[in-house]
């Protein structure tokens, strides 16, 4: 099987290759019986599905996959997964290697999350951030988390834009990324051309009946329900019927900390930005200024009051192939330290002074000549 790394979607610019994961709902604890969550998105245009999976087994999850193509707007073409043996097993490469479904299946490699981007990042914004880490158990959790998801899919991508990526370059030190102008995962299906004029239309027609905000509506009211389910307070949480809440205010209250939970969690699960490593003394690239590193402090000294653009500028007009404004922001800082250690050296000479004496021994003050 194919080992596919995140840099293998260069060449898959047309909806249908998706990247699929699980997200447990196991409340920290891993021992026992809970529910799956089955999330995959298309790299093309971002377009997202997720569907609740009940027990975490080869058939169970080929049943989610073949239910999510019918769903999708555009035909499966490729799924790539982690090696989870859910995905990884013989029921699934002879379902996908079959003629009549031509689906490549490929996978990423072993501890190696960055190979999956797409679909980690959907699982925090999609999944934890409206769901949470709590534990959900049994089919009624299921069916909640089924309206849920039906009610997210729609608003996720016909009203949710998002930037997407569209060139990144490398200016010296850094990166400067551009991005195409926000857009739905539906514009950006319609962008490509795949879709005939019917399938289009009726897909414009879907945006136009639907309401973000009854979709916003439906969204709080099964999170509702997630947080009686959850609470343990409940008596039938079956879709349609109604909730055995004590009070209004009750519902309210259990709500609202349920949605406190998931705020709090997802700042919690952010990933803590790494400190900058000290220096260690030593260079990991060739210095650019090595030919004239004398020549620079002759410059500073005879002049430290000089702007680096205009030392460039000299260095450019001596070497002009070696040189250029790439190199603008190393001697920034360069210069930064050549004046930092000038600052250093003039305080430990005047530490190293001995103190003039304001007063002779007759008491009287020194004459000045």
């Amino acid at each position: 099987m194919q080992v596919r790394t995140f840099k293998g979607w260069d060449d898959h610019k047309q909806p249908g290759w998706l990247e699929i994961d699980l997200v447990a709902h196991c409340g920290g604890r891993l021992e026992g019986r809970f529910i799956w969550t089955l999330v995959a998105t298309d790299i093309a245009t971002g377009w997202s599905e997720s569907l609740p999976v009940i027990t975490r087994d080869g058939a169970s999850v080929l049943a989610a996959i073949q239910r999510l193509r019918q769903q999708l707007p555009f035909p499966l073409r490729g799924i790539d997964a982690d090696n989870d043996p859910a995905f990884m097993n013989a029921l699934m490469e002879q379902w996908c290697d079959a003629p009549e479904q031509g689906i490549e299946l490929t996978r990423s490699r072993a501890y190696q999350s960055n190979d999956q981007a797409w679909v980690e990042q959907k699982n925090g914004v999609l999944i934890r951030r409206v769901v949470g880490y709590e534990r959900l158990v049994g089919l009624e959790a299921a069916q909640v988390l089924a309206e849920l998801y039906a009610a997210l899919r729609l608003f996720t991508n016909l009203f949710q834009p998002s930037f997407k990526l569209k060139s990144s370059v490398r200016e010296g030190g850094r990166i400067k990324r551009l991005h195409h102008p926000p857009r739905t995962p539906l514009q950006q299906l319609l962008r490509t051309g795949v879709l005939g004029e019917q399938e289009a239309a009726d897909l414009r027609e879907l945006r136009q009946r639907c309401d973000p905000v009854a979709l916003l509506a439906t969204m709080r009211s099964c999170q509702s329900r997630l947080a009686l389910l959850i609470s343990g307070q409940h008596a039938n949480a079956m879709a349609g019927d109604p909730l055995a809440w004590k009070s209004p205010e009750e519902e309210k209250r259990e709500l609202e900390r349920f949605l406190q939970g998931l705020q709090a969690l997802w700042r919690q699960s952010r990933p803590m930005q790494k400190k900058p490593k000290p220096r260690q003394g030593r260079r990991s690239r060739v210095d650019p200024f090595e030919v004239h590193a004398a020549l620079i402090p002759q410059w500073l000294e005879a002049e430290p009051d000089v702007g680096s653009q205009e030392l460039l500028e000299r260095l450019i007009a001596l070497a002009p192939e070696r040189y250029g404004p790439q190199h603008k922001r190393t001697l920034q800082r360069r210069i930064r330290d050549w004046r930092v250690a000038r600052v250093q050296q003039a305080l430990e000479r005047a530490a190293d002074r001995p103190e003039p004496k304001p007063w002779t021994e007759e008491g009287v003050l020194p004459s000045v000549n």
